[in-house]
């Protein structure tokens, strides 16, 4: 009973345990490149006063309605921009790219400072500071001074100049004119291109060629200048010609023997001492085998188009020393005025001349002496190898006694500086 009892009360207690286990899979890819550094602005390069080249360190992503699609994201700065406007008018290339503009132009040598913004890289990485900015020296052109044109071209002391040009280019301000470093005055009117000043020649001007500088900056602040030696000739137009010295000897003859009149026996003295001067003046002036001759002067009068009356004048020259520069003047009644006028506008052969013949002088007379009907016009041709002025001083003293000496004030070379007398017969 107890057994059966004890089989039928059992009681069955069932543990069962359970574990949680996790299954993970994993796989490797294989190698690859990823980049993810902004792209880097390498250099600024000028291409010419207008454009920019931009170079990057990789290729760019340059998908039409992408960065470099939009001139926006571009700006430059520095002094050597210039008058190019901050944003260029398009952008081209796929590498190196370009950067242009219709107007302005950079300051020569000047840095120009280019950055950028919103581009990216074939990765997609944005470019950011500080490899978005670079910089490079701009090109600038300087501005030309043009069709120069100085009248006259020869000048003595006070005698006005003018100087008229034209520029390649508008000016930042009026440009700056001087002659043997003296400033010209510029002229009412000037307009933006041709410009027209006047130069008073002063006694402080050396005779002989004159400097003449011209010298602007554009509205980009590049700078230009002209430079010429020899715009035009100074000349001592008071220097006593030799052809007036006969004259002068005359008078001076004229005044001993009214002084031996007068003083008789006590101005025979003063006469002998007039003749010996008067003499060596003669022989001191007399033809040096040095100085140049003219010979065989010609013109003829006609009409020369557009540029009006013309006079053709032709000459022989024997230019024994340094070779001659060319001075003409006109008689208005066959020479009976002393050739007093000065033919001013003249071309060909008026410069630098050696011995030679058939010489060509064209002179527009019509512009030095307009409305002139002259029925006996001559032209005189002084052939100069330098510039020299000479002086006779003389004096009467007391009882009839007469002093003087011949002397040279200044003998000047071609170039204009004194140098030593040549050395003269009778002296």
């Amino acid at each position: 009973m107890m057994s059966r009892g004890i089989a039928g009360t059992a009681l069955i207690i069932l543990i069962a345990s359970v574990n949680a286990v996790a299954y993970v899979g994993t796989g490797d890819s294989g190698p690859g490149p990823l980049d993810t550094a902004p792209p880097v602005l390498q250099s600024v390069t000028a291409l010419s006063e207008k454009s920019l080249s931009l170079t990057f360190n990789e290729p760019m992503l340059n998908t039409s309605g992408y960065g470099f699609s939009d001139v926006f994201n571009f700006r430059i700065s520095g002094t050597g921009r210039g008058t190019l406007s901050q944003i260029p008018y398009s952008v081209s290339g796929t590498g190196p790219y370009t950067l242009s503009w219709f107007i302005g132009e950079m300051l020569n040598a000047a840095p120009v400072t280019a950055t950028l913004f919103n581009l990216q890289d074939l990765m997609g990485n944005l470019i950011i500071a500080p490899g978005n900015t670079a910089s490079g020296p701009g090109i600038g052109i300087p501005p030309e001074f043009r069709n120069v044109v100085v009248s006259p071209e020869r000048a003595g002391i006070d005698t006005e100049v003018t100087i008229k040009f034209d520029v390649s280019e508008a000016l930042l301000d009026e440009p700056e004119v001087t002659v043997n470093g003296r400033l010209a005055e510029a002229a009412l009117g000037n307009k933006a291109s041709d410009y027209d000043y006047v130069y008073t020649v002063s006694d402080e001007d050396p005779f002989g060629p004159a400097a003449l500088v011209i010298s602007g900056f554009d509205l980009a602040g590049n700078a230009g200048a002209y430079y010429d030696s020899q715009a035009f000739r100074v000349l001592d137009l008071e220097a006593l010609p030799l052809r007036a010295w006969p004259l002068f000897a005359a008078l001076l003859l004229a005044g001993a023997c009214l002084l031996f009149l007068y003083r008789r026996r006590r101005g025979a003295a003063a006469l002998l001492l007039l003749l010996a001067v008067l003499l060596t003046a003669g022989a001191s002036f007399a033809q040096d085998p040095m100085d140049p001759i003219v010979s065989n002067v010609t013109f003829t009068q006609g009409p020369d188009g557009m540029l009006g009356t013309k006079v053709d004048i032709y000459f022989d020259l024997v230019a024994p020393g340094d070779a001659c520069d060319i001075l003409v003047y006109l008689s208005k009644d066959d020479g009976a005025d002393g050739f007093p006028f000065p033919a001013n506008t003249l071309s060909g052969n008026i410069g630098d001349l050696v011995t030679g013949t058939g010489y060509h002088i064209v002179w527009k007379a019509g512009l030095d002496y307009p409305g002139e009907n002259l029925a006996a016009a001559r032209v005189r041709v002084v052939a100069d190898s330098n510039t020299i002025q000479h002086t006779l001083n003389y004096a009467a003293g007391e009882h009839g006694v007469v002093s003087g000496e011949l002397s040279q004030v200044v003998d000047r070379g071609r170039d204009g500086t004194p140098r030593p007398r040549r050395a003269r017969r009778g002296l």
